[in-house]
């Protein structure tokens, strides 16, 4: 999905973009997977989109549970979404609160103010 591999004759091969993510260090796999991420999952580039426009960048999960959900319920809605805030986390594009069960957007270094 975000172009790091592709599947020649049943082998798994890098691709030039996927080679180079491998071969550096943390920071610049992180910043690589945040370009790969923004580029290929509309779902997370709509998620970010969607916390830019709110006052408080930020929101319920649930309202982004419940829009995935109700667009393409048998795709497994709630796995895809699980995997884009793990991504989304994992690149600092915004944080999880689970005991709000709350999206909030990031700058990469902390919240941004509201």
């Amino acid at each position: 999905m975000l172009q790091f591999a592709e599947l020649e004759q049943g082998q798994v091969q890098l691709t030039a973009i996927g080679k180079d993510f491998a071969a550096t260090t943390i920071l610049p796999i992180k910043k690589r997977f945040r370009q790969q991420v923004l580029q290929h999952s509309s779902g997370i580039s709509s998620i970010v989109q969607t916390l830019r426009e709110r006052r408080s960048y930020s929101l319920q999960t649930g309202f982004f549970l419940n829009l995935w959900e109700n667009q393409s319920p048998r795709l497994g809605a709630k796995q895809q979404f699980t995997t884009a805030v793990d991504w989304g986390c994992y690149v600092e594009l915004f944080e999880y609160d689970s005991r709000e069960e709350r999206l909030l957007l990031t700058d990469g270094r902390g919240c941004l103010e509201g």
